[in-house]
């Protein structure tokens, strides 16, 4: 393997155990895993993309980006930049 410390590479074997190999298959076309902290999250629209469209908190997004929530008045959007 190759490794980086931000200023130079350096070439190292890796030794122990193989971890398991690959992620399970997820239940829906679309869902984006993502890392929870402690393991990866496969079967969650929190996270969703058709190839096209964007969801969070939807697996049928309505737009590029199309943000969802159950809750009356629930979070925040925060939009920065030039659109």
């Amino acid at each position: 393997m190759i490794f980086s410390d931000g200023t130079s590479f350096t070439t190292d074997t890796l030794t122990g155990p193989p971890g398991p190999s690959g992620l399970t298959d997820g239940s829906a076309v679309g869902n984006t895993i993502f890392w929870d902290g402690s393991e990866w999250v496969v079967n969650n629209n929190n996270l969703f993309h058709d190839g096209e469209r964007v969801g969070i908190g939807t697996s049928s997004p309505n737009a590029m980006l199309h943000l969802h929530d159950d809750e009356s008045g629930g979070g925040n959007v925060l939009f920065s930049g030039e659109f």
